[in-house]
């Protein structure tokens, strides 16, 4: 039976979250104390593939980038959120990604503040040139930097890429066990199978004791205001 590829997703409005009113009053309490007094809401994250509250927030302290999510509603994506505040503190400050700031626990919900990228959008589709060399610069010193993991980074728990499956989108492409007819118009047909090729070798091109990001989406990158680009989640 041949695979489906469903319509391309726009990263840009994947997710439905919840707005900074549509937080519990104890809540935008605990986050209004964080950022020092009154706080300026910006629009809430359209990006992502989770239900949770995000959106860049502006006090007395500065803006900081807020994710929250009660746990008894989603308890995937609250597990998700103390995993990322783990992993995040244990990068190596060279790594051009948003710091996590705090974490807090309150009447079951999970909230996170992340330093806010100035200027901070995802990269535009299909990718423009220098945006995609900004990030590729952006993960070339993030995978230098990873190529030994520190200590900190291995205590957090790390699982071997391939666990999961095989990676074979574009070999099943290329030998028609999915249609192209879902893939955007901008994508070069001609490359397929050079595309499964490079693909086919996946195993042994990530085989090692590095860490990889493993989910490098548009969504997971920001562009600030000076071009740089920044790894998220």
């Amino acid at each position: 039976m041949p695979d489906i590829i469903t319509s391309r997703l726009q990263y840009n409005a994947t997710a439905v979250r919840p707005d900074w009113k549509d937080l519990p009053q104890d809540v935008r309490q605990l986050i209004t104390r964080r950022l020092g007094g009154s706080v300026e809401a910006g629009c809430s994250a359209g990006s992502g593939f989770t239900s949770g509250f995000a959106a860049v927030l502006r006090g007395a302290f500065g803006p900081l980038f807020v994710k929250a999510v009660k746990s008894l509603d989603n308890s995937v994506v609250a597990d998700s959120y103390r995993r990322e505040a783990l992993i995040n503190q244990a990068l190596p400050a060279e790594i051009p990604a948003p710091r996590l700031q705090w974490i807090e626990e309150h009447d079951g919900w999970v909230v996170l503040g992340i330093d806010a990228v100035p200027g901070g959008r995802m990269p535009t589709t299909p990718w423009k040139s220098d945006e995609l060399t900004a990030t590729l610069d952006a993960y070339r010193i993030t995978a230098e930097a990873l190529s030994t993991p520190p200590t900190a980074l291995q205590h957090v728990g790390l699982k071997p890429v391939g666990d999961g499956g095989d990676f074979a989108d574009w070999r099943n492409l290329a030998r028609g066990a999915t249609s192209t007819n879902a893939l955007p118009s901008w994508v070069p047909l001609d490359l397929l199978d050079v595309l499964a090729s490079l693909e086919s070798g996946w195993r042994e091109a990530v085989a090692g004791n590095a860490v990889l990001h493993h989910d490098l989406r548009q969504d997971n990158v920001l562009i600030d205001a000076y071009g740089a680009a920044w790894i998220c989640d």
